[in-house]
């Protein structure tokens, strides 16, 4: 009966141990590569946006402006230029002997230099000028600053071509395009590849993604309008993949040329590489994150092809991918634009949804992926965090191989002893089980007394001894768990406390419509200088702890203070309709506090809140040591509308201000580099607050 309850106990232990150790690996690979694949999607997300911004920036400039105008009419003044027949045979030559050579082994067909020859005066001429007679080698020419003409190009070039190389270098960008919005002559180029002084509209890459986007903002040149066009092969750099953002550039309200930038896409290989240090972000031998397009190809680097291209060939030749394509991936030394990847996960994402599981990769082996789509308004992308499952469970079967042969020692073991002491053993061992068994049915008061002083005695009292613990360890964890109850719902909202309570790990919300305050005490960091750090912190805790009493009374939730700097947010945990009045009759409040706070202890702090409404996220960031977070444009633009503010004053958005309006007096806040409308409350509001 002991060898075969024995026998039974180890294979339900090993069993459940197996299957509980099987899950929790799981669940350590999906949280793994959810958080890498989270991080990498925010990077990519923000490297996008960025580019936007830094477009719109670098086209609203007063130099591109100049620079924009000045070229232009130096273009247009080449018209009488001429015909020259040295100039055209060595342009030429250089198309035959330099360009199409290069570009013949990485297209389908033959290329052939009538094809990309341009066809105007003009361009010929600035293509000789800048190109072919270029001392300079291929993806150097831009160190070309001045030629040996003079006349308005010349001039025009050498005097903005420094400073746009060195923003383009600077900034990370391919190239620099100035365009004719009128015409779609490219009349300036940083890099001075085959598409410089070309047209958009009819010449010989009249059909390229950098095309497609000139004629978008053509049609609609609206002030502030910034697109991107997705990656596609672009002849004029040897068809590699490239994409694109543009925006109009406007001289005295009237849009005369288009600023295009070519977006290198190293920043996006390093983030989705991490510089190649993939063991180092926990993703093994097999683990990577890819980025891949609605037309379901990849639009980052490969792990396997960077690390070993020819094992890559050989597994993609074993997954029946056609030589063309590999031979390609290879020649590129990418698999941008160049592999597949149909997927389960690749639909599943670019339908918009996020998830986890185990599924077929596109080398064709099994693998436990997460995805979800990029929130990238001109792009439709999925990012996909990966390992393969031989890989990532590799751990269980050593695991099983270990257990299988602890489990047989532990059986020999077990025999052996029973053999030879089962006889002394029975007696008292029965009649310590009987104890046993009522303390294992919950019976506390069980008493364990033996007067013997052999081994199943010195049992016994060890046995009473451990209840005796157990109970004192029972109580303290019954004492801890309430404590730790109460801290938690001291530092969560009460509904979020639960949930954690409950189990629920990756807690995360979109919330709809929620009101965000930010406030910043001014003055409080001059204050700190001047006096001791525990007067100041004992006067900052005094004044936050009226705002959080003062959070009850208008529905508000604190999220957090760092700093001199309070966060709240209504209409968070508990739905209101109301949330932005609240918002707003606490901001007023809080300017009350201040000032009675100024003058019970003789400061001079002033309080500066902005306010804003509209969707959130929400959640729990972190996991030993973890806050309750939110964050999304809503919360962007509160901080800016703080930031806007003057000392003392209140600042709200337009999706505040349309709430409240017939409640509250507003008046329009001037800014220069706000982006958005804010407005402040009125004076005589401010007052009564």
């Amino acid at each position: 009966m002991l060898l075969s309850i024995s026998a039974i106990s180890i294979a339900v232990v090993a069993s459940l141990s197996y299957y509980a150790s099987y899950n929790a690996l799981r669940d350590s690979v999906f949280n793994q590569l959810t958080s890498l694949r989270a991080i990498k999607a925010q990077r990519i997300e923000s490297y996008l946006n960025d580019l936007k911004l830094e477009a719109e920036g670098i086209a609203e400039g007063p130099f591109t402006r100049k620079a924009a105008s000045e070229f232009l009419q130096a273009y247009r003044k080449l018209q009488d230029v001429g015909e020259n027949t040295q100039w055209d045979a060595q342009l030429e030559t250089f198309y035959r002997e330099e360009f199409i050579p290069k570009l013949a082994n990485r297209v389908e067909g033959r290329p052939s230099v009538a094809t990309h020859l341009p066809d105007t005066p003009v361009a010929r001429y600035l293509q000789y000028q800048y190109i072919a007679a270029n001392r300079f080698p291929v993806k150097a020419k831009q160190q070309l600053t001045e030629i040996a003409d003079d006349n308005a190009y010349a001039r025009a070039h050498a005097m903005h071509h420094p400073q746009f190389r060195r923003m383009a270098e600077k900034l990370g960008y391919h190239d620099l395009f100035i365009i004719d919005i009128e015409t779609g002559d490219i009349v300036y180029s940083v890099a001075k590849e085959v598409d410089f002084a070309t047209n958009l509209i009819d010449g010989p890459y009249d059909t390229s993604n950098l095309a497609e986007l000139f004629r978008s903002i053509q049609r609609t040149p609206d002030q502030g309008l910034v697109r991107m066009i997705d990656y596609a092969r672009f002849r004029p750099s040897y068809s590699r993949s490239q994409a694109f953002v543009a925006t109009p550039i406007f001289v005295e309200g009237e849009a005369i040329a288009v600023l295009a930038l070519q977006i290198s896409n190293k920043e996006i290989k390093q983030v989705m590489t991490g510089g190649g240090q993939w063991e180092r972000d926990g993703l093994g031998k097999t683990g990577e994150t890819i980025l891949v397009g609605e037309d379901r190809l990849m639009r980052s680097h490969s792990r396997f092809l960077i690390e070993d291209p020819e094992a890559y060939a050989r597994d993609m030749r074993a997954f029946r991918l056609d030589e063309t394509t590999i031979e390609r991936m290879l020649e590129f030394e990418s698999s941008i634009l160049i592999q597949p990847v149909r997927t389960f996960a690749v639909d599943e994402a670019l339908q918009g949804r996020t998830g986890t599981g185990v599924t077929e990769g596109y080398r064709g082996t099994d693998i436990l992926a997460s995805w979800a789509p990029l929130n990238i308004p001109d792009f439709r992308w999925a990012i996909i965090g990966k390992m393969d499952l031989d890989e990532a469970f590799a751990p269980m079967r050593k695991l099983a191989r270990d257990t299988l042969i602890q489990s047989a020692l532990i059986m020999l073991a077990i025999t052996l002893i029973v053999m030879l002491l089962a006889s002394s053993f029975v007696r008292p061992v029965n009649e310590l089980i009987n104890r046993v068994r009522q303390a294992g049915l919950g019976d506390e008061d069980v008493q364990i007394d033996t007067d013997a002083k052999d081994e199943i005695g010195d049992l016994a009292r060890s046995f009473k001894e451990m209840v005796e613990s157990v109970r004192d360890q029972t109580r303290l964890v019954q004492e801890t768990n309430r404590e730790n109850e109460r801290l938690l719902q001291s530092v969560l909202p009460e509904s979020v406390a639960r949930r954690l309570k409950s189990g629920e790990k990756n807690i995360a919300d979109s919330v709809p419509d929620v009101s965000v305050l930010f406030a910043d005490l001014g003055g409080f960091t001059q204050f700190c200088d001047s006096v001791p750090a525990h007067e100041s912190v004992a006067l900052l805790n005094e004044l936050v702890s009226t705002f959080d009493d003062a959070t009850g009374r208008f529905g508000i939730e604190k999220i957090k203070t760092f700093g001199d700097t309070y966060m709240a947010a209504c209409g968070l945990c508990t739905p209101l309709l109301d949330h932005t009045r609240r918002a707003i009759d606490f901001a007023r409040e809080m300017h009350r506090t201040v000032r009675r706070f100024n003058a019970e202890h003789a400061l001079d702090l002033r309080l500066t809140v902005g306010i804003s409404a509209g969707p959130v996220v929400a959640g729990i960031v972190g996991r030993d040591k973890f806050i309750y977070d939110i964050w999304g444009e809503t919360v962007l633009q509160a901080d800016l509308a703080r930031k806007r503010g003057s000392p003392g004053s209140i600042v709200i958005t337009t999706a505040v201000r349309d709430k409240v309006e017939d409640l509250y007096s507003f008046r329009r806040l001037e800014t220069a580099d706000s982006g958005i409308p804010l407005w402040c409350l009125s004076e005589a509001e401010a007052k009564t607050a």
